[in-house]
């Protein structure tokens, strides 16, 4: 569903919308003109449901740390392909491990120039997080053996 809204006089709308709307399995948010409240971006994390080929876009709103760990986590543990886009400020693979604590659920780790690759131990599927442009950190979920080669080929 596209629905294109612009200004504040629709903001309320729009929070109550999203926050009475059914789980989202592939959803794609860009703000512009106002900030989502508090209560909506936590409706919005709630009620995505990572399924394999799921999105979860969200711009330009900057999540804080627990909402991105909760996001992180819960795609994490879905072991499904899934992407999870979302704004940030910089491109270095160190700002990176500040914004989420991999080395809590990633047993194997490896951090190269802007890129983060990590597998959970038991875990189907491998986690790789980097920054497609400076503004964008983005998630995804692959096969074990496609992240690792992902290692070798670019990073």
């Amino acid at each position: 569903m596209y629905l294109r809204v612009g200004g504040e006089e629709v903001q309320t709308v729009v929070e109550e919308f999203l926050e009475s709307a059914e789980p989202f399995y592939d959803i794609a948010i860009w703000c512009s003109g106002f900030v989502l409240k508090q209560s909506t971006v936590d409706a919005l994390i709630d009620k995505f449901v990572p399924v394999d080929g799921g999105n979860f876009i969200f711009n330009p709103q900057r999540l804080n740390k627990e909402e991105l760990e909760k996001l992180v986590v819960k795609c994490e543990m879905s072991d499904k392909k899934v992407c999870v886009t979302v704004p940030m400020n910089s491109a270095r693979s160190d700002d990176l491990t500040k914004l989420f604590d991999f080395e809590k659920y990633y047993s194997k780790m490896r951090i190269s120039h802007s890129a983060i690759t990590g597998i959970r131990e038991g875990a189907k599927l491998a986690m790789r997080a980097w920054n497609p442009n400076p503004n964008e950190l983005y998630f995804d979920w692959v096969e074990k053996d496609v992240a690792t080669s992902w290692w070798s080929t670019y990073h």
